[in-house]
């Protein structure tokens, strides 16, 4: 499912992560748990990135459709969305935005 190393109980370095079959679905470079991860679908193609912090989404999140376009984006805080979102439609034109 996934693998890296902790230093001290926390995620250190690179770590990679994989779907049930052995595909690559994520990878995230950590330092003392707060990593910048960036997940793709099974041909590829993002589908999220962000950065973890303690185990969780903690900072602006960026979500992709199959075409790459941008879905959303917007804050997540201890794993919750907040705040000001932005919401796309998958030519790439704003379709909503609010808190």
């Amino acid at each position: 499912k996934s693998e890296g190393i902790y230093s001290g109980g926390k995620k250190q370095g690179a770590w990679q992560y994989y779907f049930e079959e052995g595909i690559p679905k994520a990878e995230a470079r950590f330092e003392a748990d707060k990593g910048f991860y960036k997940e793709v679908d099974r041909q590829g193609n993002p589908t999220m990135q962000g950065w973890i912090v303690d185990g969780q989404s903690d900072s602006t999140w960026t979500y992709f459709y199959e075409n790459k376009q941008i879905k959303a984006t917007g804050i997540e805080k201890n794993g919750v969305r907040t705040g000001f979102w932005k919401l796309y439609h998958d030519t790439g034109k704003l379709a909503a935005e609010g808190e």
